[in-house]
């Protein structure tokens, strides 16, 4: 069984991959990787490959009609909240090991409803913020909103609250969050916050005016 790439070339870091798998019970998939660039124990550059989607080809269907099929969905819509308290950020375990900031489903009227629910859950004693980040994430056909809480203090029954260094980033299993929280730590540090509207790939980062009331 080897995967194929569809054309050979030199990748570049943060880039997605498609690799399509045939195999014999199962047939073929399109499997979507993003090259990460990460530092070993001993402080060595690597480059991992972090699993994005899959998707399944049927027999009788192109692979572009197929992905044209999925992506013409309404998106799922999911709500998460980026926590911080003097500029550590709340991580919260993914139940597979990994690190992942607290998000869910929106099934209330208005995304700020959800964070409300989602600050609530983790007992952490917070106001909902602004947008600071919206983007349509096309592989799993979801829209993001993540909004910037500033929480009163760092007690968090479910969840701890961590540095976002690089030892923290590479814990963290999305690498859209991760990107997230690399901006959030260069954006605190400069005391400036802006909203990040696009996709999980491409987009703007917007001044917010919301953002000077909320620190």
């Amino acid at each position: 069984m080897q995967p194929m790439l569809e054309r050979e070339r030199n990748f570049a870091v943060d880039e997605d991959v498609i690799l399509q798998l045939t195999t014999q019970d199962h047939g073929t998939w399109d499997l979507r990787l993003r090259l990460k660039a990460v530092t070993d124990v001993d402080q060595q550059p690597l480059l991992v490959m972090i699993p994005i989607s899959s998707t399944r080809l049927s027999p009788d269907r192109p692979a572009q009609a197929q992905a044209t099929a999925t992506f013409n969905q309404n998106p799922e819509q999911i709500v998460s909240i980026l926590v911080e308290h003097n500029g550590a950020v709340l991580m919260q375990d993914n139940g597979s090991g990994y690190l992942a900031i607290p998000q869910a489903i929106q099934t209330e009227d208005t995304a700020q409803t959800t964070a409300a629910r989602l600050l609530t859950q983790a007992g952490v004693s917070a106001d909902v913020g602004f947008v600071y980040s919206a983007y349509r994430d096309i592989a799993r056909n979801q829209q993001h909103i993540i909004f910037l809480c500033h929480a009163h203090h760092a007690e968090a029954p479910k969840g701890v609250f961590m540095d976002p260094d690089q030892s923290t980033l590479m814990d963290i299993a999305d690498p859209v969050v991760c990107s997230v929280i690399s901006r959030f730590e260069r954006e605190s540090q400069a005391g400036l916050f802006g909203t990040y509207v696009g996709n999980e790939r491409h987009g703007d980062v917007q001044a917010s005016t919301d953002s000077a009331q909320q620190k």
